[in-house]
């Protein structure tokens, strides 16, 4: 089992109703949550670091595929 402090978070984004989730999250609204600017969630990216779709022309980072990405970062740490 692990202990508390290596349990997987869950993103949930500032003015986000509770209880609403949304699927996709644009790389600005993931920065803040990172601790880094948009520029290098962007370099993330395109380095394959991070998973991401790309929806038309815009970029989105998959809830599922970031909270996974999150437990993962978590156990290597």
């Amino acid at each position: 089992m692990m202990p508390d402090s290596y349990a997987p978070r869950k993103v949930f984004l500032e003015g986000e109703p509770v209880g609403e989730q949304r699927e996709f999250f644009r790389p600005s609204e993931i920065a803040p949550q990172l601790g880094v600017t948009t520029g290098r969630v962007y370099q993330m990216i395109a380095a394959g670091e991070l998973p991401a779709i790309r929806v038309g022309g815009s970029i989105r980072i998959p809830r599922g595929a970031f909270d996974e990405w999150l437990e993962e970062q978590s156990r290597r740490a």
